[in-house]
Formats: structure tokens, C-alpha cells, sequence
């Protein structure tokens, strides 16, 4: 005879795998399930994603209802209650990206993703800032710089040129990721390029990083006191100091400020090295 203590064991061994089972089950399930997905421009991209909710669809570059070129109905759900099919005709090297997709039950967002390249060997960034460089905005004490020149393919090989160079220490603890591009210890940098070669082409893309600092000094507006008659121009100036490559973003507040439009602010930026 099976003493009560196995028939207990075996109860708690069954309810704790059919709770880890329903778990694993809560989130939807995208077909084709590889990921990375490797397509190339022009490519036809085919997504059916199946969830025991209502599903929708968060596109990488695109809007599904504004966008033509892209369609999603429904499909057959198996063993699920909702099934959806995304279809995007005409890939472009801007397609490179995550597709997701999620439902809400019970008060509970469940999702999945996979990350699409459209690989295209006229765009090997999939978003090319050139000739005019990007401003890259760094905060406070982030000390972490994302210099964003993801690729439209998995095995691009970029170079990261610096000015000032990077040093040793940099160089050896920068880190690359075709899907966000190159992530780095942040010190002064006047402009970051990152460069990579298809078909004996050079191709780069430029930024330039600008800190906005809480360190502000000498700030004060001139003249500290000033006349006017009636009808008159009233011109100040707002300065300050703050580090080297930083920023300062400068809101002004007066009588009438929200009411007035006969006012006019113009940023006069000059870098301190």
C-alpha cells in the first residue's frame, strides 16, 4: 500500500507543475520563433503571434493603421484563444527593429518580441546621421554614454573614431551591440563616428555629446536694473558657467509671460574647454 505522506508528495509535485506550466503559457507566442530574424530590403515580413488575450502589435517603424504595406488579421488559435498574423510587404533597411506582440488580462500586460534586421548594403545604419551629426544628450552624473549606430545586419563590423581619441582604458571597455551600437564610459568628447565598410563603400554616422550639467555658476542677468518707457524694448541676458561640453537650458519667467507674445528669447551656447 502508498503510505497518505506519498500521496501528498505526489499532489504537490502535480500543482507545482501545472503552476509553472501555466506560467510559462501566459506569455503570447510569436512564429517564426527565431530570433534574431534575418531578412533583406524588399523582403516580405510574416509574424503570427498567438496569446490567450486580445493582441496587439507594436511595430518598430511603423504604424499599423497610417502605414500601407502593412496588414494584420486574424488566424487560426490552436490551443489559444486569439491568433494574429502581421504582414509587411517591401521591408526597408528602416524595418530593423522589435516587433512585439502583447495582451492584458486580470489587470496583467503579457508580451513577447523579436528583433527584425533588414539587411541592406546601400544603409548599413539604420539610422545614418550624415553629414549633419546627432546631438547625443547626456544628464546629470550619467557616467554611461549609448553612441546609437545599431546596423541593419547582425555581423556588421563598426569602428567607434573618437575626438579627442579613446583612450586604452575605453577603448578596452567599450562594449558593441548591432541592435543599440556601441555603449561607453562617457569623459569629454567633441564628436563620435562610428564607420564600417560594405563592398569596399565607407559609411559612417556622426554624433556629437552634450552634457546637461547641474552645475551652474556665475549665473545672473544683465543689467541687474533697468529703465523703460512705455512702448519700449526691454532686452536682458541670462549667463552662466557650467562644465566643459555641458549645456544650460534656460527658461524665463515674467509678468505677463503667458498672456504676451511681443517677446523673443534667443540661446547663445559657447563651449568651454
Amino acid at each position: 500500500m502508498i503510505s497518505s505522506s506519498c500521496f501528498q508528495l505526489l499532489a504537490v509535485i502535480f500543482c507545482c507543475a501545472s503552476l509553472s506550466a501555466g506560467q510559462v503559457d501566459k506569455d503570447p507566442k510569436i512564429r517564426p520563433s527565431d530570433n534574431p530574424l534575418v531578412l533583406h530590403k524588399g523582403n516580405l515580413l510574416n509574424l503570427t503571434c498567438r496569446g490567450h488575450g486580445i493582441l496587439q502589435w507594436i511595430l518598430a517603424n511603423r504604424l499599423i493603421q497610417l502605414e500601407e504595406g502593412v496588414k494584420v488579421e486574424k488566424c487560426d488559435s490552436k490551443h489559444h484563444s486569439h491568433c494574429s498574423r502581421l504582414t509587411i510587404t517591401h521591408l526597408t533597411a528602416n524595418d530593423t527593429g522589435t516587433y512585439t506582440c502583447k495582451y492584458s488580462k486580470s489587470g496583467s500586460e503579457h508580451s513577447t518580441s523579436v528583433y527584425v534586421y533588414v539587411e541592406d548594403p546601400k544603409q548599413p545604419f539604420v539610422e545614418p546621421h550624415t553629414p549633419t551629426p546627432l546631438i547625443l544628450s547626456i544628464y546629470g552624473e550619467e557616467t554611461l554614454l549609448v553612441v546609437p549606430c545599431r546596423t541593419t545586419s547582425p555581423d556588421a563590423v563598426v569602428r567607434l573614431i573618437a575626438y579627442p581619441p579613446l583612450s586604452r582604458e575605453t577603448d578596452k571597455e567599450k562594449v558593441w551591440d548591432p541592435k543599440v551600437g556601441f555603449k561607453i564610459p562617457y569623459t569629454y568628447y567633441t564628436l563620435l563616428t562610428c564607420s564600417t565598410e560594405v563592398g569596399g563603400i565607407q559609411f559612417q554616422s556622426s554624433y556629437i555629446p552634450h552634457r546637461f550639467s547641474k552645475d551652474i555658476n556665475d549665473l545672473k542677468v544683465t543689467p541687474d536694473r533697468v529703465k523703460v518707457l512705455v512702448g519700449d524694448t526691454l532686452v536682458l541676458n541670462c549667463s552662466g558657467e557650467t562644465r566643459p561640453n555641458g549645456r544650460i537650458r534656460f527658461t524665463w519667467d515674467f509678468p505677463k509671460l503667458k498672456v504676451s507674445k511681443a517677446w523673443l528669447c534667443k540661446n547663445n551656447r559657447q563651449n568651454v574647454q
